[in-house]
């Protein structure tokens, strides 16, 4: 029996392939792009943090670059 999850984009059931290989959609247009792009900026924060003394300041780091905070830098009034 293949393991069934709805798919967190669009709550289509995605199925795993034959053999336990990797899950696809079961319809076109769904990806895990977005989880991938998450996946990579917590490797560049990782590679960023190397050399860091405790591993709290890295987890700082990747709540920093991918919390989705938006810093903005004072601007200039015109």
């Amino acid at each position: 029996m293949m393991p069934r999850v709805d798919c967190p984009m669009c709550g289509v059931v995605v199925a795993s392939a034959p053999g336990g290989g990797a899950r696809r959609p079961v319809h076109p247009g769904c990806s895990n792009a977005g989880l991938e792009a998450f996946n990579n900026g917590i490797k560049v924060a990782i590679r960023m943090a190397y050399g860091f003394h405790h591993v709290t300041n890295l987890i700082g780091l990747v709540m920093l670059r991918c919390g989705g905070l938006d810093i903005r830098l004072p601007q200039p009034a015109i």
